[in-house]
């Protein structure tokens, strides 16, 4: 661990400078991307399968909640709370870091963390991953610094913001085989042993931690069958798991992170190994239960700081091994390298529209448009009515016999390719009806599709 230093004030006067910066990325438009579907279970306190007791009810869910109440129901509001914590995790970072590696790989991962673009979309959504984030995050470092320091009591800190996390969703729980999985190789000769490898500590921290794990797992464990109702059945293939995480990452700072890995491994680096295991070992069990099991990338936005710190610290050796000769070669490096985020960042404000459906857009232009006996089926109801279309008709189990028997003009909102359209259905649309409005919103390799369709029956398609 490493200690106060002479310069030490320096480097924290620039982290206020990182974290305004941070404040500044993550407040950015927050109120122009429209809401997505998800954000309504927040929104409303609709039953998401989660927030369903007050034991289990999340941080996040609860402040946002807390803040509607006070405040309109807006999309900045309403982000606010997990934009929040988006801009607290930057330096509760660097404090961590600086404790356990020094403040210049601690500044340089809060700087990294500032610009990230997965973490600033995370943060502008009002969702729970930004807040899980960063209780993760401190439950793993403070487990690590409790067992290097012999402190017991960091390793029951660690324990309650492990609570925190799950309580936020239980891919929290991840962490539970990653703290296994380092214990167990810390127990191999290859590691030297932290002073705070007891095993009657382990016993103390690990009998809550399993019963912990119980709580919140065991419910949909007793329920196994309806929880494979509502999420088995593969949404996607370890291909697209990985390399979804290490795009999202950033390719540049994977690369850097992985280098940095094998590198300090070979030094028997107990923190890389930490780092290491909670990095990697996440996304390869989200890779095999995309075989079977619904998965997402999202699920795994906790390994984000594991891979940020880890190329942090690769970026502070190289540094600490320039020379004044090549010292501008080695900052021009990191310069690059800290391109790649930027970019995408000015791509998120700018073309790619926040990577949100512009279904707001949508709704307005029917508002605006149509006639108070017109028919408007929305293929995202719920959005359309929280935006004003009251009503809106779902469209299951809607038929184009039925649309035709009501002879009035009807209006189709939303993503055609919805799961909620039978092909059927969709094919009708596709020939019986004009394209009166186009908002999709292009992203690098999908499109982001919300359009409006208008049937007439008075008029030949």
């Amino acid at each position: 661990m490493r200690h106060m230093t002479s310069v030490q004030p320096r480097y924290d006067f620039f982290v206020v400078i990182v974290v305004v910066i941070a404040l500044i990325l993550r407040f950015y438009k927050i109120g122009v991307w429209s809401f997505w579907e998800d954000e309504l279970f927040t929104l409303l306190g609709l039953n998401d399968g989660f927030n369903f007791t007050v034991l289990r009810e999340s941080t996040s869910h609860i402040l946002i909640r807390q803040a509607l109440r006070f405040l309109p129901l807006t999309e900045s509001v309403a982000r606010t709370v997990p934009a929040l914590f988006g801009v607290i995790t930057v330096p509760t970072l660097y404090l961590l870091l600086r404790h356990i590696r020094g403040p210049k790989p601690a500044l340089i991962a809060a700087i990294m963390l500032a610009v990230a673009p997965w973490h600033i979309f995370w943060s502008q959504n009002a969702r729970y991953p930004s807040a899980q984030l960063l209780f993760y995050t401190v439950a793993l470092l403070l487990f690590y610094i409790g067992l290097e320091e012999d402190r017991p009591w960091l390793l029951l800190s660690s324990l309650l913001f492990i609570v925190l996390a799950a309580k936020e969703r239980l891919t929290a729980l991840f962490i539970l085989p990653v703290l296994a999985v380092y214990v167990s190789c810390l127990a191999l000769p290859f590691f030297a042993k932290p002073k705070g490898l007891r095993w009657q500590y382990l016993i103390w921290v690990g009998l809550p931690v399993v019963i912990v794990g119980t709580f919140f797992a065991g419910p949909y464990i007793q329920d196994l069958s309806g929880w494979m109702r509502g999420f088995g059945g593969a949404t996607s293939t370890p291909q697209r798991i990985v390399t979804g995480v290490v795009l999202r990452i950033g390719f540049s700072l994977a690369v850097v992170a992985s280098v940095t890995s094998f590198y300090l491994l070979r030094q028997r680096d107990r923190f890389a190994l930490l780092l290491v295991i909670s990095g990697v070992l996440p996304v390869i069990i989200m890779a095999c239960l995309s075989l079977f099991h619904a998965a997402s990338n999202r699920y795994l936005f906790v390994v984000l700081t594991s891979w940020i710190v880890l190329a942090a610290i690769g970026f502070d050796r190289l540094l600490t091994a320039a020379t004044a000769r090549n010292r501008l070669l080695y900052f021009s490096v990191i310069g690059v390298l800290l391109l790649e985020p930027m970019l995408m960042n000015v791509g998120y404000y700018n073309q790619f529209k926040g990577y949100r459906h512009d279904y707001r857009a949508a709704f307005d232009y029917i508002q605006q448009n149509r006639t108070e006996d017109d028919l408007v089926i929305a293929f995202q109801p719920r959005l359309a009515y929280f935006y004003g279309l009251s009503d809106a008709r779902y469209p299951t189990p809607i038929t184009h016999r039925y649309v035709e028997k009501q002879g009035k003009r009807t209006w189709f909102t939303g993503n055609p390719m919805s799961g909620r359209v039978s092909p059927s259905l969709r094919k009708w649309i596709a020939d019986n009806t004009q394209e009166v409005g186009n908002f999709d919103v292009y992203v690098p390799g999908r499109t982001m599709a919300v359009e409006v369709q208008l049937y007439d029956p008075n008029i030949d398609q």
